[in-house]
């Protein structure tokens, strides 16, 4: 009898380690799972990141330019007064 004993007990210790072991692949499965969804969603972010940048990159760009031609546009302005000015005090000033 203590034969069959022993070996009920190494039969239930193989089942025990055998059903450790299948929970330790499924707990490894879902997290595997979930990095490849981590994965997806940072390089998703990464993609979106780099768009932005772009657009902002575009934004900057227009606006860089359009600054620039308000500033010539100030600059022509303002030479056109000193010239008219300059005119009406010839014209007047006599």
């Amino acid at each position: 009898m203590a034969a069959l004993e022993r070996d009920d007990l190494l039969l239930r210790a193989e089942q025990d380690r055998q059903q450790a072991l299948n929970i330790a692949a499924e707990e490894r499965s879902g997290l595997q799972e979930r990095v490849t969804q981590l994965e997806i969603t940072l390089d998703r972010a990464r993609h979106e990141a780099a768009l932005r940048m772009e657009q902002d990159r575009g934004v900057i760009a227009n606006t860089t330019d359009e600054l620039r031609r308000f500033r010539n546009q100030l600059e022509e302005t303002w030479q056109d007064l000193l010239r008219y000015n300059g005119i009406f005090l010839e014209k007047y000033a006599n």
